[in-house]
């Protein structure tokens, strides 16, 4: 919810926030893009540092905490410009099946 949150926050009155999902034999990933005014450039690096905002009220906890709880779940999450694109990717989990007996 937190990045559709920014994206929300990202765009303009007729912006437009697009979510895709893939999948591969390894991971699924969920792809979150915005049009609006993209991160600058010297942003890009810090922005999933814990206390980083640009924002006048915000924290700066908010992409920090959803890096940690992927990470701590064989997750990432990676940004991309031109649209600003988020990119969650997370493991597919295997199922195994006990035998009765």
């Amino acid at each position: 919810m937190n990045i559709i949150n920014n994206a929300l926050e990202a765009v303009e009155q007729d912006g437009k926030i697009t979510i895709s999902s893939n999948k591969s034999n390894h991971d699924n990933q969920i792809q979150i893009s915005d049009n609006g005014p993209g991160i600058p450039s010297e942003n890009m690096a810090k922005i999933f540092d814990s206390l980083f905002t640009t924002k006048p009220s915000g924290t700066g906890l908010g992409l920090s905490f959803c890096k940690s709880v992927l990470e701590q779940h064989g997750g990432s999450i990676s940004v991309s410009q031109n649209p600003t694109t988020f990119t969650i990717s997370f493991p597919k989990k295997s199922i195994v099946k006990k035998s009765k007996g």
